[in-house]
């Protein structure tokens, strides 16, 4: 998503990528991609953070706590990474601790200073489902479309907001060109 990362091994940053787009769509192959990243490079935090996301929406005990120690690792060592990356880190790693109005106003305006956040984006966007926020969801995604060129997992998720906002004609079409973009995009397929 155009967004600065901080490793040692371009083949590592590829994985992360794959990782990125099967986080986001859900697919079984997303911690695969994030650990050959940490294979690459051991003290990749970012991809150490997003293996932890994926554990985290799994939603067992046993996997939520291999989520929040993944976010604890991934904020050793911070003094290495940009200003970008600490922020996510940090504002995962706060969510995750259980500090939830914190980490909601860090992705607020982490979005709003850099709204190709994809997987900020996402972690906000199931917090908002989560509060029964259908309006609000809409409003984000209204809001950080313009970033995304023709982005399949960003149309499914406004797509799915639009649904659950009972605009079911514009869901449909946008629905349909997310999928024509990705055919396994999950959100487009709900």
């Amino acid at each position: 998503y155009g967004l600065p990362i901080t490793t040692r091994s371009r083949e590592a940053v590829d994985w992360y990528n794959r990782g990125v787009h099967g986080l986001l769509g859900f697919r079984s192959d997303a911690s695969d991609c994030f650990l050959k990243a940490l294979d690459l490079d051991p003290e990749f935090n970012m991809a150490r953070s997003h293996l932890g996301m994926v554990y985290f929406t799994e939603e067992s005990a046993p996997m939520i706590a291999k989520a929040q120690e993944c976010f604890k690792q991934s904020c050793v060592g911070l003094d290495a990474v940009t200003d970008r990356e600490r922020d996510v880190l940090e504002t995962v790693l706060m969510w995750a601790q259980g500090k939830g109005r914190e980490a909601l106003e860090r992705m607020q305006a982490a979005l709003k200073a850099r709204p190709c956040e994809a997987t900020l984006l996402q972690r906000l966007y199931f917090i908002y489902f989560m509060q029964g926020g259908a309006d609000t969801m809409l409003k984000m995604m209204e809001a950080v479309l313009p970033a995304y060129q023709d982005d399949s997992y960003i149309l499914g998720m406004y797509s799915f907001a639009l649904e659950e906002t009972r605009n079911f004609a514009k869901a449909f079409e946008l629905g349909h060109k997310a999928r024509a973009l990705n055919p396994e995009d999950i959100w487009a397929l709900h």
